[in-house]
């Protein structure tokens, strides 16, 4: 905190570019900047899911997904995103629906479908958001 101070009160500029770096990397990281994929809010999620257009992947870990998901939804966890993007060949010229817990990982999930040629449309407060405006999931999903 030492340093801030010190950097601020002798090294305006720097100190300047230094929090502009720290503003532009959270905006990255949140999906703010850079996004080149749509982040929707859970009630407009949940009018496409309801209109059955388009497949819904949820990238939580198994063991959550177990616990309560969106019905209808393939389970392709994020730790092995990656390698699993084959079976979502099929829906490649179509948007995908992605959801994780609370919106986080759908962002980094995005920009791997995006590199690789898909149209993911990431829900912003992930399931929890989905829950709270009426999704179908399972009753377990907000116990422990």
């Amino acid at each position: 905190m030492k340093l801030f101070y010190y950097l601020e009160k002798n090294y305006k500029i720097l100190y300047f570019f230094a929090m502009l770096a720290v503003a532009l990397w959270v905006a990255y990281i949140k999906g703010w900047i850079f996004a080149n994929f749509d982040s929707i809010s859970a009630k407009e999620a949940l009018a496409l899911i309801e209109q059955k257009r388009y497949p819904i992947v949820d990238i939580r870990p198994k063991e959550q997904y177990e616990k309560g998901h969106i019905k209808g939804s393939l389970s392709l966890p994020f730790s092995t995103f990656p390698k699993s993007i084959g079976k979502l060949a099929p829906y490649k010229k179509s948007k995908i629906i992605l959801y994780s817990k609370s919106g986080r990982e759908g962002i980094d999930a995005s920009r791997i479908l995006i590199k690789e040629g898909f149209h993911p449309i990431n829900v912003k407060s992930g399931i929890l958001g989905l829950a709270l405006v009426g999704a179908n999931t399972k009753p377990e999903l907000f116990t422990k």
